[in-house]
């Protein structure tokens, strides 16, 4: 009697099984990958600035394609106001709605301002209570303003993990060097 216990018991762990939901037989697959990693850029622009928009449109810029947007705002209105945003402090309206899904604040601040080579403004956009950031560059074009918006994702979040300020030293041995990134 035992012994037909344990020939079943092992014929039913040798045979295969199929589990099945509703009837159908389960087959495990292989998830996508591109449903699982987001992508540090965006399909539109993440950034609307709140003046009349003349045109939009996406150009290449070296591995990326940025978006480029021409308001109808002269230059030095645009820089003198978000110059007296970044020095108050005052929260600015800039995100497209959606662009990110997580967050419900559209409020962003500016971050930092600064001249790029070719004379113009590089303003980076932030959040105080998210890591990201936003870079776009100010251009004067005939009394109007051309905004090229980086089509990146800057975020100073890395691993999650604090890590180590010394080496590590194991009890009788010597010092494993810790390798900063």
């Amino acid at each position: 009697m035992l012994k037909l216990k344990l020939a079943v018991l092992s014929l039913a762990m040798v045979l295969p099984t199929l589990a099945s939901a509703q009837g159908a037989p389960y087959s495990p697959k292989a998830a996508d990958y591109s449903s699982l990693l987001k992508p540090a850029s965006y399909k539109e622009s993440p950034l609307q600035l709140p003046y009349p928009l003349i045109e939009a449109r996406q150009v290449v810029n070296g591995p990326r394609l940025d978006f480029e947007h021409v308001y109808d705002v002269p230059y030095m209105q645009l820089i003198d106001e978000l110059d007296k945003a970044f020095k108050g402090q005052e929260p600015l309206t800039m995100l497209r709605p959606g662009a990110i899904p997580y967050l419900n604040n559209a409020q962003l601040y500016v971050m930092g301002m600064s001249q790029t080579p070719s004379g113009d403004r590089r303003i980076v956009l932030g959040m105080k209570d998210v890591a990201l950031r936003f870079s776009f560059d100010v251009i004067s074009d005939n009394g109007r303003s051309i905004v090229v918006i980086q089509n990146a994702i800057f975020s100073q979040l890395y691993s999650g993990v604090m890590p180590a300020r010394a080496g590590y030293k194991p009890a009788d041995a010597q010092s494993v060097p810790f390798r900063w990134n």
